[in-house]
């Protein structure tokens, strides 16, 4: 399958989407049904790592699943990293920005691994009080 969910070796709240290849938007409708299900199962909040690093291009109709995203967004999705995404999925992620505030709540791009748990370590930070 060009698109695949697995949990992370060493965190336990942090699911990986791996893209490798060419894939369809009925590929991703079904990887994110799963992480949506995977998510839900779980009382913790659990963030995501997008691995885009294999990935072929984008399918063209990928805008076409906005309204899905926003609709099966779990409450309790933290951290989303899209690693590797190249400049056309960053646009394209500017623009479902607009079409799903619930979807793209916490939603961030990284060029590594290392940096995108970087930055759940810091999105996990509490917030310190103000002086």
């Amino acid at each position: 399958m060009p698109i695949t969910i697995r949990w992370d070796d060493d965190d336990p709240n942090v699911l990986w989407q791996v893209f490798e290849g060419q894939w369809t938007v009925e590929d991703y409708i079904q990887s994110v049904d799963e992480i949506t299900q995977a998510i839900k199962a779980h009382p913790e909040t659990i963030d995501l790592i997008g691995d885009m690093t294999r990935s072929g291009s984008p399918p063209a109709k990928l805008l076409s699943v906005a309204g899905h995203l926003d609709r099966t967004t779990p409450d309790n999705r933290g951290t989303v990293v899209i690693v590797g995404s190249g400049l056309f999925i960053k646009t394209l992620l500017r623009v479902v920005e607009n079409l799903t505030p619930r979807f793209s709540k916490n939603l961030y791009t990284a060029d590594t691994v290392d940096e995108a748990h970087a930055m759940i370590a810091k999105a996990r930070e509490p917030d310190m009080p103000a002086d």
